[in-house]
Protein backbone atom coordinates (compact mmCIF):
# COMPACT_ATOMS: atom_id res chain seq x y z
CA UNK A 1 0.00 0.00 0.00
CA UNK A 2 2.86 2.54 0.74
CA UNK A 3 4.73 1.89 -2.37
CA UNK A 4 1.62 2.39 -4.35
CA UNK A 5 1.05 5.83 -2.41
CA UNK A 6 4.64 7.21 -3.05
CA UNK A 7 3.55 6.06 -6.74
CA UNK A 8 0.60 8.25 -6.79
CA UNK A 9 2.17 11.43 -7.57
CA UNK A 10 4.69 10.50 -9.92
CA UNK A 11 2.05 8.59 -12.19
CA UNK A 12 -0.14 11.46 -12.15
CA UNK A 13 3.03 13.68 -13.21
CA UNK A 14 3.39 10.94 -16.05
CA UNK A 15 -0.19 10.87 -17.03
CA UNK A 16 -0.44 14.65 -16.72
CA UNK A 17 2.74 14.63 -18.93
CA UNK A 18 1.66 12.02 -21.83
CA UNK A 19 -1.78 14.19 -22.11
CA UNK A 20 -0.20 17.53 -22.64
CA UNK A 21 2.64 16.23 -24.94
CA UNK A 22 -0.21 14.69 -27.20
CA UNK A 23 -1.93 18.07 -27.20
CA UNK A 24 1.56 20.10 -27.87
CA UNK A 25 1.60 16.97 -31.32
CA UNK A 26 -2.31 18.20 -32.35
CA UNK A 27 -2.43 21.55 -31.45
CA UNK A 28 -0.38 24.19 -33.65
CA UNK A 29 0.71 27.91 -32.55
CA UNK A 30 0.89 29.64 -28.66
CA UNK A 31 -1.47 25.96 -27.90
CA UNK A 32 1.07 23.60 -28.73
CA UNK A 33 4.25 25.97 -27.70
CA UNK A 34 1.96 25.87 -23.85
CA UNK A 35 1.54 22.21 -23.76
CA UNK A 36 5.39 21.40 -24.58
CA UNK A 37 6.29 23.39 -21.81
CA UNK A 38 3.75 21.91 -19.74
CA UNK A 39 4.57 18.19 -20.78
CA UNK A 40 8.42 19.16 -20.55
CA UNK A 41 8.07 20.45 -16.61
CA UNK A 42 5.48 17.10 -15.59
CA UNK A 43 8.23 14.73 -17.24
CA UNK A 44 10.74 16.79 -15.36
CA UNK A 45 8.98 16.71 -12.21
CA UNK A 46 8.28 12.79 -12.69
CA UNK A 47 12.00 12.13 -12.95
CA UNK A 48 12.71 14.27 -9.61
CA UNK A 49 10.05 12.60 -7.78
CA UNK A 50 11.46 9.45 -8.85
CA UNK A 51 14.98 10.07 -7.98
CA UNK A 52 15.71 7.54 -5.01
CA UNK A 53 18.66 9.62 -3.84
CA UNK A 54 16.46 12.61 -3.16
CA UNK A 55 14.00 12.41 -0.32
CA UNK A 56 10.91 12.37 -2.60
CA UNK A 57 8.78 9.40 -3.83
CA UNK A 58 11.14 7.66 -5.23
CA UNK A 59 13.29 7.19 -1.83
CA UNK A 60 10.37 6.13 0.27
CA UNK A 61 9.50 3.20 -2.66
CA UNK A 62 13.17 2.20 -2.45
CA UNK A 63 12.65 2.20 1.60
CA UNK A 64 9.66 0.10 1.42
CA UNK A 65 10.77 -2.61 -1.55
CA UNK A 66 14.36 -3.25 0.85
CA UNK A 67 12.52 -2.75 3.81
CA UNK A 68 15.00 -0.59 5.38
CA UNK A 69 13.55 1.94 7.35
CA UNK A 70 15.76 5.58 8.00
CA UNK A 71 18.01 4.33 4.96
CA UNK A 72 19.15 7.60 4.34
CA UNK A 73 20.54 8.26 7.40
CA UNK A 74 22.04 4.64 8.07
CA UNK A 75 23.40 5.09 5.45
CA UNK A 76 25.73 8.25 6.12
CA UNK A 77 25.95 6.23 9.59
CA UNK A 78 27.52 3.39 8.04
CA UNK A 79 29.69 5.67 5.56
CA UNK A 80 31.02 7.92 8.05
CA UNK A 81 32.22 4.55 10.58
CA UNK A 82 33.92 2.91 7.35
CA UNK A 83 35.86 6.30 6.76
CA UNK A 84 36.32 7.05 10.41
CA UNK A 85 38.15 3.54 10.24
CA UNK A 86 35.96 2.13 13.08
CA UNK A 87 33.86 -1.55 13.06
CA UNK A 88 30.30 -1.29 11.60
CA UNK A 89 27.64 -2.81 13.31
CA UNK A 90 25.81 -5.99 11.98
CA UNK A 91 22.79 -3.92 11.65
CA UNK A 92 24.11 -2.04 8.85
CA UNK A 93 24.12 -4.64 5.90
CA UNK A 94 26.41 -3.33 2.75
CA UNK A 95 23.47 -2.18 0.71
CA UNK A 96 22.81 0.89 3.11
CA UNK A 97 26.86 1.56 1.73
CA UNK A 98 25.98 1.27 -1.44
CA UNK A 99 23.29 3.66 -1.10
CA UNK A 100 25.52 6.35 0.91
CA UNK A 101 28.10 6.53 -2.14
CA UNK A 102 25.56 6.63 -5.02
CA UNK A 103 24.12 9.82 -3.00
CA UNK A 104 27.28 10.81 -2.56
CA UNK A 105 28.16 10.46 -6.60
CA UNK A 106 25.14 12.22 -6.89
CA UNK A 107 25.88 15.24 -4.85
CA UNK A 108 29.48 15.19 -6.97
CA UNK A 109 27.47 14.53 -10.03
CA UNK A 110 25.08 18.09 -9.00
CA UNK A 111 28.16 19.73 -8.05
CA UNK A 112 29.99 19.55 -11.64
CA UNK A 113 27.08 20.08 -13.67
CA UNK A 114 26.58 23.61 -11.15
CA UNK A 115 30.40 24.34 -12.53
CA UNK A 116 29.77 23.45 -15.72
CA UNK A 117 26.57 25.37 -16.35
CA UNK A 118 27.95 28.84 -14.28
CA UNK A 119 30.71 28.85 -16.70
CA UNK A 120 28.28 29.50 -19.28
CA UNK A 121 27.71 33.07 -18.14
CA UNK A 122 31.54 33.95 -17.41
CA UNK A 123 31.59 36.43 -20.02
CA UNK A 124 28.19 38.11 -19.05
CA UNK A 125 29.12 38.39 -16.00
CA UNK A 126 32.55 39.95 -16.83
CA UNK A 127 30.68 42.21 -18.61
CA UNK A 128 28.81 43.25 -16.07
CA UNK A 129 31.25 43.41 -13.29
CA UNK A 130 34.02 45.22 -16.32
CA UNK A 131 36.63 42.62 -14.30
CA UNK A 132 37.50 38.97 -14.12
CA UNK A 133 38.91 39.23 -11.02
CA UNK A 134 35.54 39.52 -9.22
CA UNK A 135 33.91 36.85 -11.69
CA UNK A 136 36.37 34.18 -10.24
CA UNK A 137 35.67 35.05 -6.93
CA UNK A 138 32.16 34.78 -6.78
CA UNK A 139 33.06 31.46 -9.04
CA UNK A 140 35.34 30.81 -6.61
CA UNK A 141 33.17 31.30 -2.96
CA UNK A 142 29.90 29.43 -5.49
CA UNK A 143 32.30 26.55 -6.09
CA UNK A 144 33.14 26.05 -2.35
CA UNK A 145 29.97 26.22 -0.76
CA UNK A 146 28.93 23.46 -3.83
CA UNK A 147 31.41 21.27 -2.27
CA UNK A 148 31.08 21.58 1.33
CA UNK A 149 28.16 19.14 1.57
CA UNK A 150 31.07 16.46 0.65
CA UNK A 151 33.76 18.02 1.98
CA UNK A 152 31.92 17.55 5.46
CA UNK A 153 30.38 13.97 5.17
CA UNK A 154 33.87 12.74 3.51
CA UNK A 155 36.35 14.66 5.44
CA UNK A 156 35.19 14.82 8.90
CA UNK A 157 35.45 10.90 9.31
CA UNK A 158 38.79 11.08 7.66
CA UNK A 159 40.18 13.33 10.11
CA UNK A 160 38.85 11.30 13.01
CA UNK A 161 40.84 8.25 11.38
CA UNK A 162 43.78 10.65 10.96
CA UNK A 163 43.23 11.98 14.54
CA UNK A 164 43.33 8.22 16.19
Amino acid sequence: RRIAVSAAGPVTDLVTAGAAALIATAASGTWADIAYQVALGAYLGALFNLNPLLDRDGYHILVDLLRQPGLRARSRRRLQLRLAGRPVPDDLPPLVGMYAIAALGWLLGCACFAILMSTRYYSVLTQLTGRREIVWGMFGIFYVLLFLPILLSVGRPLLMRRNR
